[in-house]
């Protein structure tokens, strides 16, 4: 868990210019082209072979205020930030929609993954009575006063099998999360930290 006081810091950094079809960049590499101290993986992107290469997300993508990818899929659920530093996650998000709400960066990642919103004191948490396959999970929350918490499961070996969907609810919320969506996970869930990859020289294949 990773705790980011000024949710300003938060942005997307993109993998690729997402036009010339090469494979997306290692998530080291990307935190290093943008000077990241920290960064964890974020939307979902195509498959190649059941290999995701990492070059065109799917869904809708902002980075830095900007839109950079649109594949008309408005379907799928929607995590990022709108101009007032406020974690956006919604059910659905068009560019039009991104626009009216001042969205500055945001990801897409399949649909359900609406973990925890809020109406002023009122907190919504959706647990998912099916949903209750372990693995490694990535997610995003934010508390009531601005503070964005950055979550990273381990999962699927002998040690640790990983959480649930509800799972990572709890974590949230005993975090003192308002708002959370999940992120993709699995095998692209990683977390990076600048002290610890220089202290340990830990680094993934």
């Amino acid at each position: 868990v990773l705790l980011v006081k000024d949710p300003s810091r938060i942005f997307v950094g993109t993998s690729s210019d997402f036009k010339s079809g090469k494979q997306g960049a290692r998530i080291f590499d990307v935190a290093a082209r943008y000077g990241a101290v920290a960064a964890i993986n974020g939307g979902e992107f195509y498959d190649a072979g059941g290999v995701g290469t990492g070059d065109n997300p799917i869904g809708t993508t902002y980075s830095e205020g900007k839109l950079v990818w649109n594949d008309g899929r408005a379907n799928r659920t929607f995590i990022g930030f709108d101009h007032e530093n406020q974690l956006v996650v919604s059910e659905g998000m068009s560019a039009k929609r991104a626009e009216e709400l001042g969205i500055r960066d945001g990801v897409c990642f399949q649909t359900g993954n609406v973990l925890i919103t809020h109406d002023g004191d009122d907190v919504t948490m959706y647990y998912a009575d099916k949903n209750t396959g372990t693995a490694q999970r990535t997610a995003i929350g934010q508390r009531a006063d601005g503070t964005v918490i950055l979550l990273v499961t381990d999962g699927r070996s002998a040690s640790s099998l990983g959480a649930t969907h509800n799972d990572v609810i709890d974590i949230m919320v005993n975090y003192g999360a308002v708002t959370a969506g999940m992120l993709d996970g699995g095998s692209s869930a990683m977390m990076y930290y600048e002290n610890y990859y220089d202290k340990y020289d830990f680094d993934v294949e």
